[in-house]
């Protein structure tokens, strides 16, 4: 039987809407090593997790191997 904890504010049932009391919906992250098989966290963030701000030009790197 999963064990679950919760820490302020969740939803009863997981990977629902979820909304503020004005209404807006706060964004599910969900933090896993094995996605859904494994043990997970759901995080409910006020603003998104992660914004692209912007993405620079392509630089190749190079990889060696190392010597063990």
């Amino acid at each position: 039987m999963p064990f679950y904890q919760k820490r302020g504010k969740v939803p009863n049932k997981r990977h629902t809407q979820f909304r503020d009391e004005s209404g807006k919906l706060y964004s599910e992250e969900l933090v896993s090593r094995n996605g859904f098989s494994g043990i997970y966290s759901n995080l409910y963030h006020i603003n998104p997790p992660a914004a692209v701000q912007s993405i620079g030009d392509f630089r190749a790197i190079e990889l060696s191997k190392k010597k063990c």
